[in-house]
């Protein structure tokens, strides 16, 4: 991951809220699958099993979240556990074909969480942290993020 993914990521987790989470969880499930992938097909087993144990990780934590009395988890549940099982064994067999399943099943869900998120309004989980906004400028026409509400007191206090 390329240190302005790294970045946004870090932004978005500051600004989520549980749905948040789970959706963000998806991306780095994606990108990771797409990730371990790519190091398959340059011959880089060891990146690969570092990749898609990362991907794995991301999976397991989503179906551990899930709140099974929800009729949409049971379903979600079903989907995250046969990915996870793709990733395991794609990752044992070296088999990029049960990679992609697992990328296939995880863009298929993706919808779904990407909606859960935006219409939970519940806080943001992270407290003490600035309001980031993003918007084009006049002038020269470039992105720019600005904090609102920086506090001096952002750390460890007495």
């Amino acid at each position: 991951m390329t240190s302005e993914e790294i970045k946004n990521y870090t932004l978005r987790v500051s600004q989520a809220n549980v749905s948040g989470l789970a959706d963000i969880l998806v991306d780095l499930s994606i990108d990771n699958l797409a990730s371990s992938i790519e190091a398959l097909e340059n011959d880089d087993n060891a990146l690969f099993v570092l990749h898609s144990k990362k991907a794995e990780r991301c999976i397991s934590e989503l179906i551990h979240s899930l709140e099974l009395e929800e009729p949409v988890a049971k379903t979600m549940a079903g989907y995250l556990i046969e990915a996870h099982k793709s990733v395991l064994n794609g990752r044992l067999r070296l088999d990029k074909s049960l990679i992609l399943r697992a990328g296939d099943i995880m863009r298929t869900v993706k919808p779904t969480f990407a909606r859960i998120a935006s219409e939970d309004k519940d806080p943001s989980v992270m407290n003490n942290v600035e309001q980031v906004y993003a918007g084009l400028t006049y002038g020269k026409g470039g992105l720019n993020e600005t904090s609102v509400g920086v506090s001096s007191n952002r750390g460890f206090t007495v």
